[in-house]
């Protein structure tokens, strides 16, 4: 018998690589990955620790793409990488990635090494860097391919002003997209048109509509729309992949299907709030517990993503 460090004994494994349902069978895992998979009581491995998990399911180690660790919420941390990365390994996530936010004018570098310095010797998973993107000339853009080539082929841009992260305008995205595009590189997006919604915005303060109940119609489907339309089209003229992150919308969702019918490397997610709640949150008294942006939508809005996935 061949030794190996666990084996997990008669789950439903979920195999993402089988178009079966999940199927009974033994896993072996040694120094942390699975070497052997067989039907239940075939697999030669002996273990130092053995779990039984009939009538559970095994899931391979899941993946979140999307999560602010340094994100500050009423002035105080939310746990950082230690605590973070402790309660995604509970929730079944052993890799995350997390988003560099350089301040206007910030070195995009420094703003990685700086991240990685806080996160290195205090993570229990694995986890990966975003590198966000700040306003920068032209010149600057050294600093994207550099980044691909210290092994951050992944960044983030937002179309809007939004909490203190300064928009990224139309030519310099252009321009990044033909950066990523040259080096196989991928360029994440917040899509909103932050002109909209400012119009909007002030077109319901006219008309005396102010407060938590009016979030929704201050952002509405179009912003989203309009922003991921005009991101395709330069994925289409430049050839860089895009992904879409918290996809809110129907006419959003719907855009990102075409792109990708249409051979386009285009991805996006949407995320739990959008897929279990709906814009009347904001009529009631916990409101404002769902300030998201993009905000929740309708029920369309809702049974549209549901079913994208």
């Amino acid at each position: 018998m061949v030794r190996c460090d666990l084996v997990i004994r008669n789950g439903q494994v979920v195999d993402s690589t089988s178009s079966l349902p999940p199927q009974a069978a033994d896993l072996a895992i040694d120094r942390g990955k699975i070497c052997a998979l067989a039907k239940p009581g075939q697999l030669p491995f002996e273990a130092a620790r053995v779990i039984d998990a009939s009538g559970l399911y095994v899931f391979p180690g899941m993946i979140d793409p999307h999560v602010h660790i340094n994100s500050r919420v009423a002035g105080s941390m939310r746990g950082g990488f230690e605590l973070t990365s402790l309660a995604a390994i509970h929730g079944g996530n052993t890799t995350f990635f997390d988003f560099t936010a350089p301040a206007r004018g910030a070195d995009l570098l420094l703003s990685i090494d700086q991240q990685r310095q806080e996160a290195d010797g205090a993570v229990f998973s694995d986890y990966c860097l975003h590198g966000g993107i700040s306003p920068m000339e032209l010149k600057e853009l050294r600093q994207i391919e550099e980044a691909i080539r210290r092994g951050f082929p992944s960044f983030k841009s937002y179309m809007l002003s939004s909490r203190g992260r300064p928009e990224i305008e139309d030519g310099l995205l252009l321009a990044l997209l033909e950066v990523c595009a040259r080096h196989g590189a991928l360029m994440g997006i917040h899509a909103e048109n932050g002109r909209l919604i400012s119009y909007f915005s002030q077109r319901l303060l006219q008309e005396g509509k102010s407060g938590i109940r009016y979030f929704a119609a201050s952002r509405p489907n179009i912003c989203e729309f309009e922003a991921v339309q005009r991101v395709i089209a330069m994925a289409r003229e430049t050839g860089a992949a895009i992904y879409f992150y918290h996809i809110s919308s129907a006419e959003g969702a719907e855009a990102v299907r075409r792109a990708r019918r249409e051979g386009l490397p285009i991805y996006g997610e949407t995320c739990p709030h959008y897929l279990l709640f709906t814009d009347e949150v904001y009529a009631e008294e916990r409101g404002f517990l769902f300030n998201r942006v993009p905000p929740v939508r309708s029920q369309r809005d809702q049974d549209t993503l549901w079913e994208a996935l």
